[in-house]
């Protein structure tokens, strides 16, 4: 469920923080996000330690640990990231942002590590999925309105400060911090809007079909308003 919670929320980041911890900002979508991984963390070492313990039988606990550690993946996985933050340590201009943008893709990686423990069902994956959609859509939605009436929306402002412009033009942006990371989040949800009209339609429901291809299209245009 909390995989679900974030998949829907990923559009909806506010600017300002829920929580600080001294240097350390975290908005609702970070929190979200640590939760889960907190918690797929958890799962993931036990059942790890349950494997070793499996497989090294009669060994000693210092054994089983020692050969967790130093498993390779663990150690690439390391590398990598240190290379990420020693990077954004030698940043010579915005050291601070560098160093949110290497936690943040840090983060993504582990979250698409902990996904296939996390998806254990096909009603899970397809929760996914749904959740997915539907904040890109009404992330969408919200955008085309904007730009149909031509001012921005007060309500929106927690999410961004103003919507991106090009000279005249206000380009779609709606809960996004700039239209550019709507663009992005648009071609990654378009796929699976497609699918899910597919998936809809050999289920036989294809009045839902047609009104689901129907919303595709719409944003579909959306992706160009960006």
């Amino acid at each position: 469920m909390s995989l679900i919670a974030l998949a829907f929320s990923l559009p909806f980041e506010v600017e300002t923080a829920w929580l600080r911890l001294g240097p350390i900002q975290l908005t609702n979508v970070e929190l979200l996000l640590g939760g889960l991984l907190g918690l797929a963390v958890v799962q993931w070492i036990g059942h790890r330690w349950a494997n070793r313990k499996r497989a090294l039988r009669g060994a000693s606990w210092k054994h089983a640990l020692q050969s967790w550690l130093t498993g390779r993946p663990n150690w690439l996985l390391g590398w990598f990231v240190a290379a990420l933050f020693l990077s954004a340590m030698l940043a010579p201009e915005w050291p601070g942002n560098a160093l949110k943008a290497a936690g943040r893709t840090t983060a993504g990686v582990l979250l698409a590590l902990a996904v296939p423990d996390l998806v254990k069902s096909r009603r899970t994956f397809n929760g996914v999925v749904v959740a997915l959609v539907i904040g890109g859509v009404v992330s969408a939605a919200l955008g085309w309105l904007e730009v149909a009436q031509g001012t921005p929306l007060a309500w929106l402002r927690p999410f961004r400060p103003t919507p991106t412009v090009a000279g005249p033009f206000m380009r779609l942006t709606g809960s996004f911090g700039h239209a550019n990371q709507a663009a992005m989040y648009a071609e990654v949800i378009l796929p699976l809007l497609v699918a899910l009209v597919w998936w809809v339609w050999r289920g036989r429901r294809r009045g839902w079909a047609v009104l689901l291809a129907l919303v595709g299209l719409g944003y579909l245009q959306a992706t160009l308003l960006t």
